[in-house]
């Protein structure tokens, strides 16, 4: 069977792809000069997926995440086609708040029994501490190979974690999204809102899903953190 393949030569490729950019970073800079000004975005309810049964019902304490961020004010920057600043970008919530939730939702389907320290039955508890070092939302140039616009999103977090029988360890995780501007199947009225509350969504998402992995894998290497002690006459 003889296939037959049509391609555009690389020059006609080149000026595809410039056409293509020109014409979104036009319609980036029609819809940038008219959303001059703040917006909010929605940090909504998510779902993650998590190790199942890897918890082994031990006991941690999630201690309330510290926003650490050098500006706390803001969740990102709107910028137009110029990389010009046209404006600042704002949570609806404290982003502290929901990456808490997230952290809570994965351990507790990993199968961890999450505790506080009044209602503890182990005396070796495994403790975390979140900290949120960096989120932020920005308006980014297309790279070579790129027909239109992104938005991004980068998320840092250090998570402490400690137990009373001397554990201490402490690690860095990082998450960075891309989507573009004119993300299908977004409506077009939903442009470029909405990409920026999937994109930090996204980020956020695969960030935590990394930490309550992370947190498995250690409860595993010292897997006497956590552990409730057996009552007389049950069975283990």
């Amino acid at each position: 069977m003889l296939a037959v393949y049509c391609a555009m030569p690389p020059m006609a490729e080149n000026w595809r792809r410039g056409a293509a950019r020109a014409m979104g970073c036009g319609l980036w800079l029609a819809l940038s000069s008219c959303a001059w000004g703040q917006e909010k975005i929605h940090l909504q309810p998510l779902t993650i997926s998590a190790p199942k049964e890897g918890g082994k019902q031990r006991e941690v304490i999630v201690f309330p995440a510290v926003d650490a961020r050098a500006s706390t004010m803001r969740c990102g920057m709107k910028r137009n086609g110029y990389k010009a600043e046209v404006g600042r970008i704002y949570c609806d919530r404290e982003p502290k708040d929901w990456l808490g939730e997230l952290l809570l939702l994965g351990l507790n389907q990993s199968g961890f029994k999450i505790v506080t320290t009044q209602n503890a039955k182990s005396a070796n508890p495994l403790r975390l501490q979140p900290t949120l070092k960096f989120l932020f939302v920005d308006d980014v140039e297309a790279g070579p190979n790129d027909d239109f616009y992104k938005i991004a999103a980068d998320v840092h977090v250090v998570l402490r974690a400690e137990s009373s029988s001397g554990l201490v360890a402490e690690r860095s995780f990082y998450a960075s999204e891309r989507l573009p501007v004119f993300s299908a199947p977004l409506k077009k009225e939903e442009w470029p809102s909405a990409v920026r509350e999937e994109v930090v969504a996204q980020a956020t998402r695969r960030l935590a899903e990394d930490i309550v992995i992370a947190v498995v894998e250690l409860a595993d290497r010292y897997p006497e953190v956590g552990a409730v002690p057996v009552a007389a006459g049950t069975q283990p």
